[in-house]
């Protein structure tokens, strides 16, 4: 409050008239002294007697609009006697304590999440026809045995018995026809199918010779079964060991069965 009526005062006193101290100071300017009273509805509060007629007044400037009405008495007081003079109302502007008004919480802003990259798959490769080093011979000559031997049942005929030294003569004779690029039971490195079996150590007493160029085991076999002459060395009870020799050139394979007593 008292922030508010100390610049009341310094404006009442500017805007008092001149005239109105004047009056009250003229006739014994030195004995004089003069109250000022402010009123409001709030409080009341009187000012510091001014003396010598030379008060010394300062103005606060203001940075509000916001106004208050006051009413203000005058009181002079002439050798030891107080009289209340002539009350006025004037508006002043009230000082507030400006709030501070805090600065809004900038919003997150939302960081939109990358879109994956998609990773082309990669297209299927073809597999590769079996190699000479990859196919698995082994493989093959217990499943064409397994059908040959099945014929042989069907047929009420003895199994055969797969002989090692004729499988490895076989699979030179497959191997030759591949590497030789020829098709026939007589080869241009070894002769004819008996020959070939001497040179290779093999004894025998009946002896016979098949030969396909196929792409799979099943499919020699299929072949070797509408052929007579093949199906007749297959069925023959005069057999008992017969030899299986496969070689693999691109996607055909060669195939030679040699059967002795």
């Amino acid at each position: 409050m008292k922030k508010i009526l100390v610049p009341v005062l310094a404006l009442f006193l500017l805007l008092v008239p001149i005239h109105n101290l004047s009056a009250g100071t003229n006739q014994a300017c030195h004995s004089q002294v003069t109250r000022l009273v402010f009123k409001s509805d709030r409080c009341r509060f009187i000012s510091t007697s001014i003396k010598n007629c030379s008060p010394i007044i300062g103005i606060q400037r203001w940075t509000t609009t916001q106004l208050k009405t006051v009413k203000v008495h005058i009181y002079n007081n002439r050798e030891g006697t107080w009289t209340q003079g002539p009350a006025k109302t004037i508006t002043v502007p009230i000082q507030k304590t400006p709030q501070l008004i805090p600065a809004p919480t900038p919003k997150p802003v939302p960081v939109p999440a990358p879109t994956p990259v998609p990773v082309p798959k990669p297209e299927p490769k073809p597999a590769p026809a079996p190699s000479q080093e990859t196919a698995d011979f082994s493989a093959m000559q217990k499943e064409m045995l397994g059908y040959i031997n099945a014929e042989r049942a069907s047929a009420n005929v003895t199994p055969l018995t797969l002989d090692q030294k004729l499988c490895q003569g076989a699979y030179l004779k497959s191997r030759d026809m591949a590497v030789n690029g020829y098709f026939s039971h007589t080869s241009p490195t070894y002769g004819s199918p008996f020959d070939m079996m001497t040179s290779q150590g093999i004894t025998y007493r009946m002896a016979g010779e098949n030969i396909a160029k196929n792409i799979s085991v099943k499919g020699a076999h299929t072949a070797f079964m509408n052929s007579p002459g093949h199906k007749a060395n297959i069925l023959n009870q005069g057999f008992g060991k017969v030899g299986l020799g496969f070689y693999q050139e691109g996607q055909y394979l060669y195939v030679t069965q040699w059967f002795t007593n």
